[in-house]
């Protein structure tokens, strides 16, 4: 039988997700229909959180019934402590989903999930696309 070592961090996530589960390879299953899920071994608080910035905003934005979209992001916030919506979420996806921008997402975190950052650092770049700088 294989042991994985988890950060404490995981039961509150498996709380905000109710149904979740580990599998035998150390995955966090958040919905075992859609196969979302996000690794959780030997990661901390932070790097769960990035995890489902990174991998879990497309469920959250555009995948799926609007009643599985509203799932994922219900558990979000429940876990965050925080009110996105579904627009936010698709934000989330634009700036930091798949982990094209994994020091935005940290940066996201750090700030208190300020969504301002995202709209900044969008537009900083579309700007910046559009003046042939990038």
């Amino acid at each position: 039988m294989r042991r994985f070592k988890f950060d404490n961090y995981v039961v509150e996530v498996m709380s905000a997700f109710r149904g979740s589960y580990i599998n035998s390879n150390g995955e966090l299953i958040l919905d075992q229909a859609n196969n979302l899920f996000i690794q959780v071994t030997g990661k901390n608080k932070l790097e769960i959180q990035a995890s489902l910035f990174e991998r879990c905003s497309r469920d959250a934005a555009k995948n799926g019934s609007e009643r599985y979209r509203q799932k994922i992001i219900t558990g979000v916030n429940r876990l965050l402590k925080t009110d996105f919506l579904e627009k936010d979420m698709q934000r989330i996806y634009n700036r930091l989903g798949n982990r094209i921008n994994h020091e935005l997402t940290i940066a996201f975190i750090e700030g208190a999930y300020n969504m301002d950052l995202l709209m900044r650092t969008g537009e900083q770049r579309q700007t910046t696309l559009q003046l042939g700088v990038d």
